[in-house]
């Protein structure tokens, strides 16, 4: 005797349409026949079943589906797609597969058996065929896709699809999104005080907030105790050092970081963006060789930092090889277009090279939402001074080392003395500014002084040396002819070590580039 679809559902089996899900065996037929899924696509059909007829937000579906990896909007869109040509949907006129505007995806509500009836056994029965079609869902992805472990409970799953977002946000490095990703943190951490996940996450995203956006000390200064709480409860959580890394790199210490960076790729090789950032400081200490040959150990793969292809061609430029390191700024460009980070990289390029109206091409690709960030008015306050128009550039540098230089070249500075500098600090900028404060008051020799200071702590760009205005009385004296020599030697040797290299220079495209 058929069975009817009461009894089906008793079972666990629900209809859609005129499909058959039965959701504790992890099969879907139509008309009696299996239809055969793919492994994502079938774990993705089985989620929206098991959610029907809610739908499934893309943090969720990034959580459930793809086990909390980070996936993009339109990853997502295309796994919805695959799905939606192996049920025969269309996505216009979905029979199956639902788009929900500002929600996610969604299955068609099961069609209710008839006559049903509502008594309490009912309920408990459907509850527990509820709850082994969770467990058998776990067991199909187990099978389908190796080991792995039980679907969490509740409280464990809205977390996850919590810190999952809050990751999505975050990963985008644009202002909304990075702030959006710092309200979810700490909503995370509310909720579930002392999560060492949301601890690190919350301290990459402050750091992100600081070094790529608002410059705000109070933000690295809170990632930094965040990064070691974390690391207080996890000792060998590499993501924490990675996260600890990130604070001190914000805070201009960097050996503090590099050697925080080095530990979290000791600890998780596996991790590459961690060996990444270790290496974007080995550049800025002037040891372009060791940052070359640790960026393209870590190069490729899904989880490659954004920034690597940006940091080759940063450490090229500066080595003097503009068309191999032209080919890496452009693929850079490709890859994360209107990135600000990506792009300021190519601007300065374009600087050093006297390329200003390639600069300003560059600055007009960026989008509102980052041009009003401070981070990136400074980046269009060099191309002003590199066109010498210093009124509008006081304006885009508004505050700090750059515009104090500019108001002293237009008269209007403070009284002479000593900047503010953190003992703390060694990062080579820094005292780069201060040296055009100190040049644009007349005080050569505190400006020579400072400039010292940076190359010692491997300042070598002598290309923005040559457009910054606040120097031009300083670039005639013989102690700045020495301290160009200082850094044409460094170079040299570096140079040198690349040279010697034919792996490294093949892995970084010398022989197509013919460098």
């Amino acid at each position: 005797m058929k069975e009817t679809k009461k009894a089906m559902q008793d079972k666990g089996i629900r209809w859609h349409d005129d499909l058959e899900v039965d959701i504790p065996h992890a099969r879907v037929r139509r008309g009696g026949k299996q239809l055969a899924l793919s492994d994502l696509t079938a774990r993705l059909f089985f989620v929206l079943a098991d959610k029907s007829p809610a739908p499934v937000s893309a943090a969720q579906l990034s959580a459930l589906v793809w086990d909390g990896a980070f996936v993009s909007d339109e990853t997502i869109a295309q796994r919805v797609k695959l799905l939606r040509q192996a049920l025969d949907d269309n996505a216009r006129s979905p029979r199956y597969v639902e788009t929900v505007r500002g929600q996610g995806y969604r299955l068609v509500p099961p069609t209710p058996p008839k006559n049903p009836t509502y008594k309490k056994p009912f309920f408990i029965a459907i509850f527990a065929v509820a709850l082994a079609g969770l467990v058998m869902v776990a067991v199909f992805r187990n099978e389908q896709a190796g080991p792995r472990e039980a679907l969490p409970p509740a409280g464990e799953a809205d977390q996850a699809v919590i810190l999952a977002q809050a990751h999505r946000y975050l990963s985008g490095h644009r202002p909304d999104g990075v702030d959006a990703a710092i309200g979810l943190y700490r909503r995370a951490l509310e909720t579930w005080p002392g999560n060492t996940r949301a601890r690190i996450g919350l301290s990459f995203a402050l750091s992100t907030r600081a070094t790529k956006i608002s410059d705000s000390k109070a933000d690295v200064r809170e990632a930094e105790a965040l990064a070691r709480a974390a690391i207080a409860d996890a000792p060998a959580d590499g993501n924490a050092w990675h996260a600890l890394g990130y604070a001190l790199d914000g805070q201009g210490r960097v050996d503090d970081a590099l050697s925080a960076y080095l530990r979290a790729h000791e600890l998780a090789p596996g991790e590459r963006s961690a060996a990444s950032s270790a290496a974007y400081l080995l550049a800025i200490r002037g040891r372009y060789y060791d940052a070359l040959k640790l960026e393209v150990t870590v190069l490729g793969g899904r989880d490659q930092s954004r920034y690597a292809d940006l940091q080759i061609a940063e450490a090229l430029d500066l080595l003097g090889y503009p068309e191999v390191a032209s080919r890496w700024h452009e693929k850079a460009l490709m890859l994360n277009p209107g990135d600000p980070m990506v792009t300021g990289g190519a601007i300065m390029s374009a600087l050093r090279r006297g390329g200003i109206g390639r600069a300003e091409q560059l600055y007009g690709t960026l989008q509102s939402d980052a041009i009003s960030t401070p981070k990136v008015r400074k980046l269009h306050g060099y191309i002003l001074l590199a066109r010498g128009d210093l009124t509008a550039a006081a304006q885009a540098f508004e505050e700090g080392y750059m515009h104090t230089a500019i108001l002293e070249l237009q008269g209007g500075g403070t009284a002479a003395g000593t900047l503010p500098q953190a003992d703390d600090v060694t990062w080579p900028g820094q005292y780069f500014d201060e040296a055009c404060v100190f040049a644009a008051r007349g005080e050569t020799e505190k400006a020579l002084n400072s400039l010292g200071q940076a190359i010692d702590l491997g300042w070598r760009d002598a290309g923005q040396m040559a457009f910054m205005p606040c120097l031009d009385h300083v670039r005639a004296t013989p102690p700045y002819e020495a301290l160009m020599k200082r850094i044409s030697k460094d170079i040299a040797f570096q140079r040198e070590l690349v040279e010697s290299d034919k792996g490294l220079r093949h892995t970084l495209g010398f022989d197509s580039a013919g460098g």
